[in-house]
């Protein structure tokens, strides 16, 4: 039993660690991609939506996040608590967490930190299935696990925003530090990372891990390729998620496994946590303008 819970933590601190330091995917990339409206001499042009700052460097310290919610799942899952409330107090207590590092100096972006935590309690593997489900014509399924994904994001997104506004009170607004350029080869490798700790939990062993892994792999190199050679976000979003789910067809017909198993981790490093937690930010916030071409963007 100790040694599970040991290799638990671990594959947690991967998780955190590897999303937070390599900022997955580049926000900052996509939103350089998007050309600002021109300004003319007359009209004044519409502002686009600021787009938050992207995570400044490697934070080691979103590990602690993953081992904390670890200890939180478990300690809710030993008292049979609804997962919804389970999420809701993981989120508050790893928020709480990371904005105390950050007021204390000792985390250089709060922000990081809690965005690669939270990647742990996206629900990926219910939506994914939830899209599955009405693509294959069961719509009454798909709905109610669209609706758990709903309720489990709403619960992330109050923790936060309980645990944000708690340190408002204490120490004032959280900093938050600039944006940093990682290179595709490090990119990548944060990809590896991530896939391999997703694989972990998704109990996939073997010569699968490290195909689901390579697949991840290459969708993220497509996407950021795609960006690169100067197409739309939403462009290159599409074009590694179709690679991915190409990817996981085939490999599910070479080796005779579920696709869902190849394309639920080959699909993580295109999971705009980033976007998704500023999204949340900007609802709190109150700034519902920014909120909306936000959350569009996402």
């Amino acid at each position: 039993m100790k040694k599970r819970v040991v290799i638990v933590c671990l594959t947690l601190v991967l998780l955190a660690g590897a999303m937070a330091a390599a900022g997955l995917p580049l926000e900052s990339r996509a939103a350089a991609a998007t050309p600002a409206p021109a300004v003319t001499p007359t009209v004044t042009p519409e502002l686009p939506p600021e787009t938050p700052p992207a995570p400044e460097a490697a934070e080691p310290l979103a590990g602690l996040g993953g081992i904390l919610i670890a200890f939180v799942n478990r300690f809710a899952s030993a008292m049979k608590t609804n997962p919804i409330f389970s999420t809701l107090a993981a989120s508050f207590l790893m928020s709480l967490l990371a904005y105390g590092l950050g007021a204390a100096g000792i985390a250089a972006n709060a922000d990081t930190v809690i965005i690669g935590g939270m990647m742990i309690l996206v629900p990926g593997l219910v939506f994914t299935n939830a899209l599955r489900d009405m693509i294959y014509g069961d719509i009454s399924s798909g709905i109610h696990k669209c609706v758990q994904v709903l309720l489990i994001a709403g619960s992330m997104a109050l923790g936060s925003a309980a645990a944000r506004n708690l340190t408002i009170q204490l120490w004032g607004p959280p900093e938050i530090a600039g944006t940093a350029a990682h290179s595709l080869g490090l990119l990548c490798f944060g990809a590896f990372l991530g896939c391999t700790g997703f694989s972990i939990l998704f109990n996939i062993h073997g010569p699968g891990m490290l195909l689901c892994t390579l697949g991840g792999i290459a969708a993220y190199a497509v996407y950021a390729l795609t960006l690169s050679a100067g197409f739309a976000p939403g462009t290159a979003f599409f074009v590694g998620t179709a690679f991915s789910a190409l990817y996981s067809e085939i490999m599910a017909r070479v080796r005779k496994y579920p696709t869902i198993c190849y394309l639920v981790v080959s699909i993580i490093p295109l999971i705009p946590g980033a976007s998704l937690y500023y999204t949340m930010q900007q609802a709190v916030d109150g700034t519902m303008d920014r909120f909306v071409s936000q959350g569009l963007f996402t």
